[in-house]
């Protein structure tokens, strides 16, 4: 879902560190605000992390070029790739 299309959020990111994940929001509007808050505590509490999620935004190991199945494998993934630096 993408909450931004839906939301008069003023304010919506993730900021990942080297044990947690950070997710904030602001609205200025009173009824969306805890409408944002409900969507984020029910992805705290009651997550649904598909696997195609996971693997795209944790860590893979894949070819370094996707097209040469003789290049080096090498480590990918959003949040991997962020940690990095």
């Amino acid at each position: 879902m993408n909450m931004l299309n839906r939301s008069l959020a003023t304010f919506m990111n993730a900021f990942t560190g080297s044990d947690s994940t950070m997710y904030v929001f602001s609205s200025q509007n009173g009824k969306d605000f805890q409408n944002l808050l409900s969507v984020y505590l029910d992805a705290v509490f009651f997550p649904c992390l598909r696997e195609r999620d996971f693997r795209q935004e944790g860590w893979r190991l894949e070819h370094e070029d996707i097209n040469d199945k003789n290049s080096p494998i090498i480590f990918k993934g959003v949040v991997f790739n962020e940690m990095k630096g």
